[in-house]
């Protein structure tokens, strides 16, 4: 009897090489433009949000797939966070601790860091030298940080962590800015 699996993947990458030669691999192109802006807008999803969401998830699919909750959660953290990069210096508001369990909040902080990610990627070519130094710093800290929630840290210690690297990556602006008064 003939049996077929079929394995998807957006990234091969993880799969083992024992796995992967065993498969026949068929590349299926991502949906036109046009067609995901009509099924956002059939889901109730401005344009502009839905831009913001495909920035933070890396695939406009993904943000489709993305339950209400966790949609209205990522565009509040898009708020913050943009405020927060037009003030440096000003406090990480997007940066606080989710509610739920301790599984929800590691899934819902992954989510929200990974998003900042992306919207820093977005950020990065309006930058001028001074704030892509800062974005090139404030990326690896939030890298630092996904790794150690997926390392089963305590999210609230990550954070914890991630807003005091935060606090001293605006330090020296905000004291610059303060002795020229």
């Amino acid at each position: 009897p003939e049996t077929h699996f079929l394995l998807t993947a957006t990234d091969p990458t993880p799969i083992l090489p024992a796995l992967l030669s065993r498969c026949r691999i068929a590349r299926v192109a991502a949906p036109p433009s046009e067609e995901l802006l009509r099924r956002a807008a059939a889901a109730a999803i401005e344009e502009p949000d839905f831009l913001l969401l495909a920035q933070a998830l890396g695939r406009a699919e993904a943000a489709l797939d993305l339950d209400p909750d966790h949609r209205a959660d990522l565009l509040q953290t898009a708020a913050r966070f943009a405020a927060w990069l037009r003030q440096p210096g000003s406090p990480p508001a997007w940066a606080e601790l989710p509610d739920g369990t301790l599984a929800e909040q590691r899934e819902t902080l992954s989510r929200r860091l990974a998003g900042c990610l992306g919207w820093l990627a977005a950020a990065y070519g309006e930058a001028d030298p001074a704030q892509a130094l800062r974005l090139d710093r404030l990326a690896g800290q939030l890298a630092e940080a996904i790794g150690e929630i997926g390392n089963q840290i305590s999210p609230s210690l990550v954070l914890e962590q991630l807003v005091e690297q935060v606090r001293a990556l605006d330090g020296p602006q905000r004291t610059t800015s303060e002795n020229t008064i």
